[in-house]
């Protein structure tokens, strides 16, 4: 699996800011786990949400989130309604009720018939469409400069899942680390590395210390 931003502009690139991820997933399975909006969204490493509620009924076209939230990115706070508009076998939209960022948009598609993959994978577009008439300082500022960050972190995410999924506990540990605010993510991980480093040093300690006392004069044989 990998991450990165599409060599090719999309569809439409002038006025939106995309990554593209490849996963081992069918489009309408990597499609699917979109379906879970809040899940998707607390994925984004610079989102951190306050507030997320869901309209009640089916996910279809018409169906509405609330969301208010700080974009650490932009420094923007947002308090607004996300709509979904359009809904298919391998898109998805999301219409923002304000701002000038006007709609997010998911694609799965497969891989062309052209490339070389040992297995059958995907290729996930995430691409966040703009109003290109908003004041240029306007722009600026709320375009969200953090996306291929976002796409890295789903990949990642999924490549967790697949890896470690079957282990107990694995994925209600993934979901009390994601309703974390993204800061408090970024410190656990530091201290968890801090750890990790203190514990090897102590293994080292040790390591010498027993190296040491079995070299000692009164541990010598005869």
């Amino acid at each position: 699996m990998s991450a990165n931003k599409n060599d090719s502009r999309p569809d439409g690139a002038d006025n939106c800011t995309w990554v593209t991820i490849e996963l081992p997933l069918a489009p309408a399975d990597a499609l699917a786990f979109c379906h879970d909006i809040e899940q998707l969204l607390r994925l984004n490493p610079y989102l951190e949400i306050y507030a997320l509620q869901e309209a009640p009924g089916p996910f279809q076209p018409g169906k509405q989130y609330h969301l208010h939230a700080l974009n650490e990115m932009t420094g923007i706070e947002h308090d607004l309604d996300l709509t979904l508009t359009q809904l298919g076998n391998d898109v998805l939209s999301l219409r923002y009720s304000q701002g000038a960022r006007q709609a997010l948009e998911i694609r799965a598609l497969a891989p062309g018939q052209d490339r070389k993959q040992q297995q059958a994978g995907c290729r996930l577009t995430l691409r966040e469409h703009y109003d290109t008439s908003a004041p240029s300082e306007v722009l600026e500022k709320e375009v969200d400069r953090g996306i291929v960050r976002w796409g890295s972190a789903i990949h990642k995410h999924l490549r967790g899942q697949r890896r470690w999924g079957w282990l107990p506990g694995y994925r209600t540990l993934r979901r009390f680390w994601l309703s974390m605010p993204p800061r408090h993510r970024r410190i656990g991980r530091l201290l968890i590395w801090i750890g990790v480093a203190e514990f090897i040093f102590f293994l080292f300690i040790l390591a010498v210390f027993c190296l040491e006392t079995r070299a000692a004069p009164w541990n010598a044989g005869g």
